[in-house]
C-alpha cells in the first residue's frame, strides 16, 4: 500500500527530524564542558553518535519516499521503505538507551 507507506516515512522524517532539532538544543545547552571529566566525554559522544544515527534514518526515509513515488510499492520494490523502518526502529531503540544513560544513570549512581 503505497499511501500508507508515503505517510509513516513523512511522519518518520517529520519526527526525527524535530527530534534532532531537540536533541541539538539539549546538546548545546550542556551545563558541563565536555571535556570536563569522563561522563561529559561519554554525554557528548552518544548524543554524537545518536544524532548521527537520526541523520541516517532521515536519509533513508527520503530515499525510500523518493524510490515509492519513482517506481511504486510493489513487492519486488518495497526493500527500501522495509530497510528505511528497521534503520527507524532501531534509532528508536538506540535512542531509549541513550535517554536512559543521560537521565537514569545520575540517579542511580549518586
Amino acid at each position: 500500500r503505497p499511501g500508507l507507506a508515503l505517510t509513516g516515512l513523512a511522519l518518520t522524517i517529520a519526527l526525527f527530524a524535530a527530534a534532532l532539532g531537540a536533541g541539538f538544543l539539549a546538546y548545546i545547552g550542556l551545563p558541563f564542558a565536555l571535556d570536563s571529566n569522563a561522563y561529559a566525554a561519554v554525554v557528548g559522544s552518544l548524543a554524537l553518535c545518536l544524532g548521527l544515527h537520526v541523520l541516517l534514518a532521515l536519509g533513508a526515509a527520503a530515499f525510500a519516499i523518493a524510490r515509492v513515488l519513482a517506481v511504486g510499492m510493489t513487492r519486488e520494490h518495497s526493500l527500501a521503505v522495509r530497510v528505511a523502518a528497521l534503520f527507524a526502529f532501531y534509532t528508536i531503540l538506540q535512542g531509549v538507551i541513550v535517554y536512559a544513560v543521560f537521565y537514569l544513570s545520575p540517579d542511580v549512581t549518586g
